[in-house]
């Protein structure tokens, strides 16, 4: 795997309880907050994480409703943030185009 850009990096210790703290610069970086998951992958280089959106089946059934019934969906404030900035990418022309789901898929695993 070869890294596009190091945008921020930080030495981090294990605990007792096999726990890390992931540093402030790193979490303003990637705008994780408390209570977002991680996706731990082990790869040839050692560990990579990448911040994860999971939606409960029963919460994802009752947006569809809710959106049905109201014309819209509540996003939380980090949707609201990736939201925002897939906007002003679009608006910059940053998007890419694919022939295909699968090369899609592997893009958005990079």
């Amino acid at each position: 795997m070869i890294l596009k850009e190091v945008v921020c990096m930080s030495i981090v210790k294990v605990n007792k309880n096999f726990q890390v703290t992931i540093p402030a610069s790193v979490r303003r970086e990637l705008n994780i907050s408390e209570g977002d998951y991680l996706e731990a992958t082990v790869t040839e280089d050692g560990i990579l994480y990448r911040v994860k959106d999971l939606i409960d089946r029963d919460i994802s059934i009752y947006w569809k409703q809710k959106a049905q019934e109201e014309g819209e969906v509540e996003l939380s404030e980090g949707g609201k943030q990736k939201l925002e900035k897939a906007l002003a990418e679009m608006e910059q022309g940053q998007t890419e185009e694919f022939d295909n789901v699968d090369d899609l898929i592997k893009d958005l695993n990079q």
